[in-house]
């Protein structure tokens, strides 16, 4: 990268920024302007109540999905892979994660390669994950 494009960075940055927000606000529109039986319908579809429905259209954090599966392969864990019995607490565990006022440190965490060491610090779903990544024998599904 030579100067010029450093020079740049920052309003590239920003211009993402914006362009993730005016996503963000579209979809939220979107969501809004559904009847209340279509809100039930896909809030059905993804196992939640409209309420959490609600509450993950209103997340503070969208890119919490991607920090979330960034986490999830750390504890050698897959969405797909998670048993018909723990798909409650994964629920819960993305609600958690949507709403998590530690994303920046997360983030750097992660960036780092420190979040599993650290996950107990910041993270509020470091004990959930835990007990997920392990069997009933105590041992890792990874």
């Amino acid at each position: 990268m030579d100067i010029a494009d450093e020079n740049r960075h920052p309003f590239k940055n920003l211009t993402q920024r914006v362009r993730e927000y005016r996503e963000r606000v579209r979809q939220i529109k979107m969501f809004d302007s559904l009847g209340e039986s279509e809100k039930a319908e896909l809030a059905a579809d993804i196992g939640v109540s409209v309420h959490e429905l609600g509450d993950l259209m209103a997340a503070k954090h969208p890119d919490a999905a991607e920090l979330l599966n960034r986490t999830l392969a750390l504890y050698g864990l897959l969405h797909h892979d998670v048993a018909p019995d723990d798909r409650a607490a994964m629920r819960d565990i993305e609600m958690t994660c949507s709403r998590c006022e530690n994303t920046r440190r997360c983030r750097r965490e992660l960036d780092a390669g420190t979040a599993l060491v650290h996950a107990s610090e910041f993270c509020p779903n470091a004990d959930a994950l835990q007990s997920l990544s392990h069997g009933s024998d105590g041992s890792t599904s990874a």
